[in-house]
């Protein structure tokens, strides 16, 4: 009987967690957005098999599959040193109605049929069929499908897919569909990635996949989980000395006058860090160093973690999580993806200051600053 130490992984993305009333690796979301993990609160979490005789392993093959799944979530989570949730697992031997989690193994029932319904070819989904805030409890409940074992062929070689008995890959999307049990919706970059399940498709025998990045990897060339007790980054200040963008390359030489009082001498690199706050508090300092011509310049930064900060949010043009997908688990705020701030320039202004986490593409982390009502990069990742 393992206890797992989980982290509410609702607090990923603005609140991020279900990106759909059925969502999956292997058919694509709904229009359906319950953002919420299955399970806010210290508890049991029962869980049983329902099995077709041709999945292609048997159950308690797909089972040892399942626990790594969850080893791997408890791993990664326990490793960056956040936590938040226990989760103690516990395997029924038979569906009865008690368990909180039904795990689908190639079977079609009723709720499978509906539930596929939104998808196109899946080879697997979990759906919720309640959920936290549905009831007084907080607990949830709901299941996970997966397909059967070669229920697909390649056009071009006819080669039957997937193949369960390679342990990684059935590992590998029950790590996804765990992501979504946790409160994870689809992040690009990582085994959450909605294109997941054609990675597992195209997987041969020893290669990788995403970037070099491995299938059991839950990171890729993005972060998925945002941890505030690990932070370094290299980038670079404004939009970077862009030579095929003049424009941009100007808006980063007037951030630079603006913020050390005098126009650069030559290209700058920048590097962003998470410093040390008072233990308790909301208040996250970061450190900026930005080098120009040998020189390194510093500047000391705070943001509010619960997106607080005197001002209304309002003022950024294109903000996205701010005042909305916010998550309340066990009475502590979870969320959102952006977080504010603001420093005293040279010349007496002070500016307002945009932290913004797992963004899209590969950038991971942007920090801005709004001027003249207009929303500027002060630190960006090329």
């Amino acid at each position: 009987m393992q206890l797992l130490k989980l982290t509410a992984l609702a607090s990923l993305l603005g609140g991020m967690a279900l990106a759909g009333n059925a969502t999956g690796g292997g058919g694509g979301d709904t229009a359906f957005h319950w953002e919420t993990a299955w399970f806010p609160k210290i508890g049991k979490v029962r869980y049983c098999y329902q099995t077709a005789k041709d999945f292609g392993v048997t159950e308690d093959e797909a089972d040892k599959a399942f626990r790594a799944a969850l080893n791997g979530w408890r791993d990664y989570l326990q490793d960056l040193g956040d936590g938040a949730l226990y989760f103690d697992y516990h395997r029924q031997l038979a569906c009865d109605g008690a368990e909180d989690i039904t795990i689908y193994l190639g079977m079609e029932t009723a709720e499978v049929t509906v539930a596929k319904s939104f998808h196109h070819q899946p080879l697997g989904f979990s759906h919720p069929t309640k959920l936290p805030y549905w009831d007084v409890d907080q607990w949830g409940k709901g299941f996970i499908w997966i397909a059967k074992s070669e229920f697909l062929a390649d056009s071009h070689t006819g080669r039957k897919m997937p193949d369960w008995k390679q342990p990684h890959l059935l590992q590998s999307i029950f790590l996804h569909e765990l992501g979504h049990v946790l409160g994870c919706k689809h992040i690009e970059g990582t085994v959450m990635d909605a294109r997941h399940a054609s990675y597992i498709l195209e997987e041969k025998p020893g290669l990788s996949y995403a970037r070099g990045k491995h299938l059991l990897d839950i990171d890729g060339y993005q972060k998925l989980w945002f941890s505030w007790k690990k932070g370094s980054w290299d980038g670079q200040l404004g939009y970077g000395d862009n030579p095929r963008n003049p424009t941009l390359a100007k808006l980063s030489r007037d951030t630079f006058e603006r913020f050390f009082g005098e126009l650069p001498k030559g290209p700058t690199t920048a590097k962003l860090e998470m410093v040390p706050g008072v233990e308790g508090s909301v208040i996250q300092p970061l450190k900026l160093s930005v080098t120009d011509a040998g020189q390194t310049r510093q500047l000391q930064l705070e943001i509010s973690r619960d997106g607080a900060w005197g001002f209304p949010a309002p003022a950024f043009e294109g903000l996205h999580g701010m005042g909305s997908n916010d998550i309340f688990h066990e009475g502590n705020r979870i969320g959102p993806s952006a977080f504010l701030g603001s420093v005293q320039l040279p010349g007496g202004k002070t500016v307002q200051l945009l932290f913004e986490i797992n963004m899209s593409q590969s950038s991971q982390v942007g920090l801005y600053y709004y001027w003249n009502g207009k929303k500027l990069g002060l630190f960006t990742r090329p």
